[in-house]
């Protein structure tokens, strides 16, 4: 978005990330960019998801992003980063309810 200029509906951000690994350099070309403020003007709704045990440099990660564009913060219980692995299932319920809500 931040390239595009689109404006959207609704943008929902699952367990966003933003901080590289410190050795990794593909991870800090990728992760290492402004974040467009002007999104926050282009979007009716931001909700963005994270959980209670997710990792402390993706809630740092996800803290970036709503300082920059607010929005509505989720937070579940037990999701870990949103993965297969952490989540133990491929159902997220939650998810759907906000793609759906007007």
């Amino acid at each position: 978005m931040g390239e595009t200029k689109r404006t959207i509906f609704k943008l929902i951000l699952v367990a966003p990330w933003k901080i590289p690994d410190k050795n990794d350099e593909f991870r800090k070309e990728y992760y290492t960019y402004p974040i467009d403020k002007t999104i926050k003007d282009r979007v009716k709704w931001i909700v963005m998801f994270t959980a209670n045990d997710e990792e402390e440099d993706g809630k740092k990660s996800l803290n970036l992003f709503y300082k920059v564009l607010g929005g509505k913060i989720v937070e579940l219980e037990g999701r870990g980063h949103y993965t297969l692995g952490d989540m133990g299932t491929e159902e997220f319920p939650e998810l759907l309810e906000e793609i759906l809500k007007n």
